[in-house]
């Protein structure tokens, strides 16, 4: 459960309070998060033989989510009293929102010989937020690996072979099946009128089905572990957002319409090249990964998107092409030529010199992000670094931006293509025009974290910690040290979030947390 009450008071005199007459603010909120779950699970263990065994799980879950806000705003305080009803100008908002969730799963697990593995599953989930609150929707799993153990001792100790399918839903968000009503008056009288959006009633989970294989090997004596997995992801009945004719007296509806494909290649290799009981204990532990997947949108049943406007850069969503596709304005330099990497060649047509046109600037997704780890230990020091790559991917510079904007970039006096204007104005006047102007590559180099621990003696142990199995203490750095050609904060940061409602995706502004963090630890185990 989470409670929030806030009451804010900003008194007349306060110098911003007279920008729009209304002298004085008090604002008094409250909200409550409740949030409340019952699962029973029960687990069967059944070996008719030595050498085969099952394991089966039944389970049911229930879900409550209650969350009720309201506030109280006042303006123009009379008296100047900190109290919302004093304003002579008020408002009041309140929201409440009521999801119930129930489902079932079963499962049985498989082992046979201790090498072949099967496993098979369903799931079977229904919520208050779909068009039909009775109907159960179903999501099945299948999985199976099987070890093929001493195949060339000491070089190849083990493979296993593995192949999983399974579905997953994601519910539609609360309130998209209601079409909603906003209350009025006229001539004193209330009422209510329906909204823009139209509820759709048969509204339904998104649905995600995926297909994942791999190899897991044990190599030289198992000092090192190969992990190699490629993926399909395929997803259906995705909410979108149509535009209904005039005639149905609505302007949108969100509905389930679309579906794009997602796949992916991962690799992990962790290997131990040394580890000798030698020179006091010395051993090194190495860690390689690498990962990189590709979107396609595979159905829209409307008209491309965008989210946010070609002018700043956007998101577009259209048919056969990344799901994470930037485009941008540029400006038409000749009389019915388009720019490179133009959209629709279309909107060139007749559009004088000088106009913008959308262009394809990139992709917001990275080419591939991979990472290196190592950890030398020698008696009781311990040495860890983490070194993070980005290559590829796309991110608006809004630091840099800002910068331009309260003209202290540091090159903001330099020469510019416009002889009447320096760089840092030429650049904040054509961006809207221009917007690769502020959209950069956002590859880099970094070194993640550095961590120097030391195991406390135990003879020091005992002497100062009575009765204590082992202290260590450790010294730790992240975010040491970037090394990238974008320019602004973080590449590594979008602080605008990733998710589909946020018109802000692929923008860095003043990006936390990309300050040095030092952290010095002392660990005690009892």
């Amino acid at each position: 459960m989470f409670t929030q009450r806030n009451n804010v008071y900003s008194p007349p005199e306060l110098y911003y309070e007279d920008d729009d007459t209304r002298l004085g603010t008090a604002v008094a909120s409250y909200a409550q998060n409740l949030q409340y779950n019952v699962n029973l699970n029960a687990v069967h263990v059944f070996t008719p033989r030595g050498w085969m065994s099952f394991t089966s799980q039944l389970g049911t879950q229930y879900e409550v989510r209650d969350q009720d806000q309201n506030r109280a705003v006042g303006e123009n305080l009379l008296g100047g009293l900190a109290l919302p009803d004093a304003g002579t100008v008020r408002d009041i908002d309140e929201e409440q929102l009521h999801v119930e969730d129930f489902g079932v799963f079963a499962q049985s697990e498989g082992l046979f010989w201790e090498k072949l593995l099967l496993t098979a599953g369903v799931r079977a989930d229904r919520s208050s937020n779909n068009g039909d609150v009775a109907k159960m929707y179903f999501f099945p799993k299948f999985a199976s690996s099987y070890r093929l153990p001493g195949l060339i001792p000491g070089l190849l100790d083990e493979v296993k072979l593995r192949v999983a399918y399974g579905e997953t839903g994601n519910q539609p968000q609360y309130g998209q099946k209601f079409t909603s009503l906003t209350s009025g008056s006229i001539g004193g009288l209330g009422g209510f009128s329906l909204g823009g959006t139209r509820g759709f009633s048969n509204i339904r989970p998104e649905r995600q089905r995926e297909l994942e294989g791999g190899i897991d090997a044990g190599l030289f004596s198992n000092r090192a572990q190969l992990e190699l997995t490629a993926f399909q992801r395929n997803i259906s009945d995705l909410l979108i957002q149509r535009t209904l004719a005039p005639t149905t007296g609505f302007s949108s509806e969100i509905y389930n319409g679309a579906s794009m494909r997602v796949g992916g290649f991962e690799a992990v290799l962790n290997a131990y090249p040394l580890q000798t009981s030698r020179y006091g204990g010395l051993s090194w532990n190495t860690r390689v990964n690498f990962a990189m997947n590709r979107s396609k949108i595979t159905k829209l049943p409307v008209a491309p998107f965008l989210f946010s406007t070609a002018q700043v850069g956007a998101i577009e969503i259209r048919e056969g092409q990344s799901a994470t596709r930037l485009v941008g304005n540029d400006t038409i330099a000749v009389l019915n030529q388009c720019p490179a990497h133009v959209v629709d060649p279309n909107t060139c047509i007749g559009r004088p010199v000088g106009q913008p046109v959308a262009v394809y600037m990139g992709d917001g997704s990275p080419d591939y992000n991979a990472g290196l780890g190592n950890e030398i230990r020698w008696k009781g020091l311990s040495l860890f670094g983490q070194l993070d790559r980005q290559h590829g991917g796309m991110l608006a510079a809004g630091t840099w931006r800002h910068f331009d904007l309260g003209q202290n970039s540091r090159d903001y006096d330099d020469r510019s293509p416009d002889p009447s204007k320096t760089l840092g104005k030429w650049r904040t006047d054509t961006y809207l025009r221009l917007t690769r102007i502020y959209y950069q590559d956002a590859s880099y180099w970094k070194l993640r974290e550095l961590t120097l621990g030391y195991d406390v003696p135990q003879r020091f142990v005992n002497r100062f910690v009575g009765g204590a199995e082992s202290a260590r203490l450790s010294l730790s750095g992240r975010n040491l040290k970037t090394w990238t050609k974008f320019r602004g904060g973080d590449p590594d940061f979008s602080n605008f979030g990733g998710t589909p409602e946020s018109l802000q995706r692929n923008r860095e502004l003043g990006a936390y947390p990309s300050s040095k963090q030092y952290w010095v630890n002392f660990q005690v185990r009892f």
